[in-house]
């Protein structure tokens, strides 16, 4: 039996995903020999989602910290429910009017067919240190396996953060809009305590950041197609906004 918090054992991980993703991983769970996983043993809408039986509790007892994600893991996989319902995964009892249902032969060659490395796999990103404007788009990405868009959305969230911090246009882009932001004489996040050397090595690093990895994913597919090679990417694309914040505090910036 595969108990939903063994399968993704990050409740923020779990809301992270898409109602479809999250089906699967509900269908893993029904499918493993449980209540649902046969017409001979099917599941019960309420029986599941028990004082008792929540799948809530789960992530409770392992942490008693992720109480406060109950209500919204419940809601999340209430929906997954209903949306394993309406693509025929979850079949209805025959004969049956009292909502009894269970994991049909479509629903068990759908689990044989996911790869749910990627779930497990996700958990290497540590969401709790990541930027809101990194989490917001470039996790979910990365738990779909979309590793150019993922690595895009990062990119693409320094890009934005320098724009607004610096208050420059929008018309002002990539590399350029680095090198304007860094200037070692009149950049706004300069470091004017850093040696020249030093200042000059900031600025090549957000320009080439730009150039090396923003722009090949907008220009061609499959240009990062690596969950580890992702993993670094987004995670130094996180450190490039810390430094953009601490940049522009220690210049006096109202952000």
């Amino acid at each position: 039996m595969s108990a939903i918090h063994q399968i993704v054992p990050d409740p923020e991980i779990l809301l992270a995903l898409e109602i479809p993703e999250a089906a699967f991983v509900l269908l893993q769970h029904l499918a493993s020999n449980n209540d649902g996983c046969s017409r001979a043993r099917p599941a019960f809408l309420g029986n599941l989602f028990g004082e008792h039986t929540n799948p809530a509790n789960g992530y409770i007892t392992a942490n008693p910290n992720a109480a406060r994600f109950k209500e919204a893991i419940t809601e999340h996989l209430l929906a997954a429910w209903q949306w394993l319902s309406k693509e025929g995964l979850l079949l209805p009892l025959p004969s049956n009017v009292a909502g009894w249902v269970f994991v049909g032969s479509r629903g068990h060659e759908a689990v044989s067919k996911e790869v749910f490395d990627r779930y497990r796999r996700a958990s290497l990103l540590p969401q709790s240190i990541l930027h809101s404007s990194i989490s917001a788009t470039a996790l979910s990405a990365f738990l779909r396996g979309e590793y150019d868009i993922a690595v895009f959305a990062s990119y693409r969230a320094v890009e934005d953060t320098v724009r607004r911090v610096c208050g420059f246009p929008n018309q002002l882009v990539g590399s350029p809009l680095m090198r304007k932001a860094f200037d070692p004489n009149t950049g706004p996040l300069r470091d004017a305590t850093a040696v020249a050397g030093e200042q000059q090595a900031i600025s090549d690093v957000y320009a080439g950041a730009m150039g090396l990895f923003k722009n090949p994913t907008s220009h061609r597919l499959n240009a990062f197609d690596s969950p580890e090679q992702t993993l670094s990417l987004v995670l130094f694309a996180n450190y490039l906004i810390n430094l953009v914040y601490e940049r522009a505090s220690a210049n006096g910036f109202a952000i």
